[in-house]
């Protein structure tokens, strides 16, 4: 247990690393700019789940999978084509072509990452797991102070530290032994499991990604910064529960009694998380403590602490639910997922400006955590997935 646990709290820091000083260091303008780019890697990372990772997990347990060499050349299929997408929206958003090639650069790697330490979780490999997880940290942590010493714009220093902490965390990855499937064939294989898992996907990106994407000419660079400086506060909660699916999906059909007993951890690891992510937004509002964009997220210290929560309970049920609802299943589910996210955000918007967009935000994180759960709890103790 308590190597799993270290896996998931190294994981939770490289993945977080980015993301959190970013949100320290860059003012509202910046972060907005930021997160164009955070978000077509939210989009990558989801693209190869449903493509890459859970479909080869899937079929894994029912004794088949694919070789090392099969899962990375997959995984690099994707990441790709969106370090192009990061590139095209970098140049739109402002930054210059040197920048974005940067931010491009460390977008693919990143996304090709999130698969591939997938993929070392599953095989047990958490020695080596660990080892690419702190080496990105070591590397990023030491390029930014480096970059930032030697008088870097800060936006640059993320990018650049971002980009070279995942190229050199590549190191610890095993060689290929085998010829691994063209991306065709990759598609041919597990066209089943896609056809189910990314549908699933490209519903929640909607709300998740695209309508984001949607409210920043209406927002404002500004005022769109404190708007996913929100959502960034809930990245704990994926960061926590992500490493770990591979667990949460193996034991998708316990007892009863045993996913009670693992829901009661998960209200407890929500509570921790809500009441710290609303008492650190409270402490620098009451100390007057300037750090980058939180200083404009504070009096939304409650809107925060209920996202957090509503998040860590919903994703941990939709996880469980990837795993074995039906497709016309997972589809109804996440249309309604997708109008509330939708909806109520714009909502909020056109009635009251970023203040409705964070109501509306709320609110909707508050629709899907009692639907996740209630869909969850409705098929506890048996297999849905057909």
């Amino acid at each position: 247990m308590y190597k799993h646990a270290l896996a998931t709290a190294l994981n939770a820091v490289a993945t977080l690393a980015p993301q959190l000083v970013a949100l320290v260091l860059l003012d509202p303008h910046l972060f907005g700019r930021f997160s164009v780019a955070y978000l077509v890697y939210a989009f990558g990372v989801s693209l190869t789940l449903s493509i890459v990772a859970e479909p080869w997990h899937l079929r894994s347990l029912e004794g088949s999978t694919a070789s090392w060499a099969s899962f990375a050349a997959a995984g690099g299929c994707v990441a790709l084509p969106i370090g192009a997408a990061t590139y095209g929206g970098a140049l739109v958003v402002g930054d210059s072509p040197a920048l974005g090639g940067i931010v491009a650069s460390a977008v693919a790697i990143a996304v090709w990452r999130s698969g591939v330490r997938y993929f070392l979780v599953q095989q047990k490999a958490l020695l080596r797991a660990n080892l690419f997880d702190l080496l990105f940290v070591a590397v990023f942590a030491a390029a930014l102070v480096a970059a930032l010493l030697g008088g870097a714009e800060r936006l640059f220093a993320i990018y650049l530290s971002w980009a070279g902490a995942g190229l050199l965390s590549l190191v610890a990855l095993p060689l290929p032994t085998k010829l691994p499937h063209s991306p065709v064939g990759w598609i041919r294989e597990y066209a089943p499991e896609i056809r189910r898992l990314l549908g699933d996907s490209l519903l929640m990106d909607i709300g998740a990604i695209f309508v984001p994407m949607l409210l920043a000419p209406l927002l404002g660079t500004i005022a769109f910064g404190t708007y996913r400086a929100l959502s960034n506060m809930a990245a704990p909660v994926r960061l926590v529960l992500n490493p770990l699916r591979p667990q949460i999906m193996a034991r998708r059909n316990a007892s009863r009694a045993a996913s009670a007993r693992m829901f009661r951890w998960v209200l407890a690891g929500g509570l921790i998380l809500s009441l710290a992510a609303g008492s650190v937004l409270l402490v620098i509002e009451g100390l007057n403590i300037h750090i980058g964009v939180l200083n404009s997220l504070a009096p939304y210290a409650l809107a925060v602490a209920a996202t957090v929560f509503c998040n860590f309970i919903g994703h941990y049920s939709y996880i469980r639910a990837r795993g074995r609802f039906t497709t016309r299943g997972l589809l109804l589910s996440r249309v309604v997922q997708t109008v509330l996210v939708s909806v109520l955000p714009i909502a909020g918007v056109l009635a009251g400006g970023l203040a409705g967009a964070i109501i509306g935000s709320t609110l909707a994180n508050v629709g899907i955590a009692i639907m996740w759960w209630g869909m969850d709890r409705r098929f506890d103790g048996q297999s849905d997935a057909r």
